[in-house]
């Protein structure tokens, strides 16, 4: 769902410089004006969602700042899988009740070489060879993280039911899939067929993206960061879910109340 003309600051305020530099040390942004915070946890409300954050993620900010950054491309995805970790070294994906049904994203300032990519599982499953799509559904591939030297416990790439699938992709630049060579490579192709057949949208100041979590996977093509960082692209987001286990029961749910963290 494609969101438009929210306010980023109140009325008659004017929006802080970018921060910049800050996503290596993955510090908390302090931000007076509260306008684009509250549009996204009521943009969440209107559809039924209540939002959380993850235990000492951010700084434990519940709706997180996306400064400044190199512009790289960032792969296929979903939030909260394996980011922020889980138990590593045994455990790096996140129990799928834990994972955020909703991610919803605001744009502050937009940058129009950066374009957020969805595809669709349904439709990537469909345009998908069926031998590829059943090899993934029996087999289980293990992927290597170039950038911590972790090697992520076996899954199956592709799971759930022909009308819901869920598909697992990870950013091909970081993660290498391992396993029988014949799974390998049908992960690859079905990595390329999302490359294929997925949507983008170049988001804009006061522009909302949400993307069901559990449907679609999401990736950000490459793009020249602005000489002045100060007026430099910034998003927000926060991670949100409906009537789910999360929520179901108060003093037993996976919540930590009243704070809304999950571990």
């Amino acid at each position: 769902m494609h969101v438009k003309n929210l306010p980023v600051v109140a009325a008659g305020g004017t929006l802080p410089p970018t921060p910049n530099e800050l996503m290596e040390t993955m510090q908390p942004v302090t931000k007076e004006d509260a306008a684009s915070e509250a549009a996204l946890v009521g943009t969440a409300a209107l559809v039924g969602a209540r939002c959380f954050t993850y235990k000492n993620f951010y700084g434990g900010d519940f709706v997180r700042n996306f400064p400044r950054k190199q512009g790289a491309e960032l792969g296929w995805h979903r939030d909260g899988v394996t980011a922020p970790p889980f138990r590593p070294p045994k455990q790096f994906f996140r129990d799928e009740t834990l994972v955020p049904e909703l991610v919803l994203i605001f744009c502050l300032r937009g940058n129009a070489q950066a374009k957020t990519m969805i595809v669709d599982f349904s439709s990537l499953v469909s345009a998908c060879d069926p031998s590829d799509v059943a090899l993934l559904r029996s087999e289980q591939l293990a992927f290597f993280d170039r950038q911590t030297g972790n090697t992520l416990e076996p899954i199956h790439v592709i799971t759930g039911g022909d009308d819901a699938p869920l598909v697992e992709l990870r950013p091909i630049e970081r993660f290498e899939p391992r396993g029988d060579a014949a799974a390998v490579a049908a992960f690859e192709r079905v990595y390329e067929v999302a490359e294929r057949v997925h949507e983008r949208v170049c988001l804009s100041a006061g522009e909302l993206l949400i993307v069901n979590n559990k449907r679609c996977s999401h990736a950000r093509t490459p793009y020249a960061p602005k000489k002045r960082h100060v007026v430099d692209r910034w998003l927000q987001n926060v991670y949100a879910s409906r009537a789910t286990a999360l929520w179901e029961n108060k003093e037993q749910s996976f919540v930590r109340w009243p704070a809304r963290v999950v571990p």
